[in-house]
């Protein structure tokens, strides 16, 4: 297996993980919600820079109660 379909598999399971914490988080107060990546120095890095800010908004929309 190469590189780049293990970091793909290894992203989908954290943003699945995250998704799933999502109905929990959203009973209590305010919570905020973080993710590390790294920088966005390789056009790999920038996509999922990219899309992890879009799924920020779309979930900071869905659910008031995330910061």
């Amino acid at each position: 297996m190469t590189k780049f379909p293990r970091r793909l598999v290894l992203g989908a399971a954290a943003t699945a993980a995250m998704l799933a914490a999502v109905p929990a988080m959203a009973q209590a107060k305010k919570e905020v919600l973080g993710v590390a990546m790294p920088a966005a120095t390789h056009s790999f890095m920038a996509g999922a820079v990219y899309w992890a800010n879009e799924a920020k908004k779309d979930l900071e929309k869905a659910n008031p109660n995330i910061r």
